[in-house]
């Protein structure tokens, strides 16, 4: 009954991003239980947040040895996103072996934002906004790609004439209607 009521309170405090009290009952609870799968994937994204890349690759490692099957989808963006976010030179060739492994949908929008992250990251925006592209050509709902391609596209001051940028389904271009 504690351990779920400590565990309640850690998630409600994640949700309100009072991340600093989470963190402190996540360790507490992971102090507790260590082989608890969400505590260690919970803190490894927080001291992600706060960059604190050295506590993350150790909660990283520990989930490594103690619960992580194999692939581990999570476990391995959680190890992509730190790679990302702490400029490691892994991040590639961690991302290349994600496509690789995995292959269903959800999965794969996720490792498309994950790339275009990295590429935005690096300032390689023309790989961006590709990256982008190809996850709207598999999942046409996602307005936040097609916001953040959009961005990229303005910023970089390359202003095409091209209308099928913005709308590269041919079924919206024959419902506009243009007046002067």
């Amino acid at each position: 009954k504690g351990q779920k009521a400590i565990q309640a309170i850690a998630d409600l405090y994640y949700k309100q991003k009072k991340f600093k009290q989470a963190i402190n009952l996540y360790q507490q609870l992971n102090r507790k239980h260590p082989r608890k799968r969400i505590y260690l994937l919970r803190l490894l994204r927080l001291h992600r947040r706060f960059k604190r890349f050295r506590k993350a690759s150790i909660m990283l490692r520990r989930y490594n040895n103690v619960v992580a099957p194999k692939n581990d989808f999570d476990l391995k963006m959680e190890e992509l996103h730190l790679y990302i976010a702490s400029k490691a030179w892994k991040a590639p060739r961690l991302l290349r072996k994600l496509k690789a492994l995995f292959t269903k949908p959800k999965q794969v929008l996720r490792i498309l934002y994950a790339e275009a992250k990295l590429y935005r990251q690096q300032k390689k925006s023309k790989l961006a906004i590709k990256t982008y592209s190809k996850l709207l050509q598999n999942h046409p709902s996602e307005a936040n790609a097609l916001y953040e391609r959009g961005r990229l596209y303005l910023k970089s001051k390359n202003y095409k004439s091209d209308f099928y940028f913005f709308f590269p389904n041919p079924a919206y271009t024959n419902k506009i209607v243009f007046s002067i």
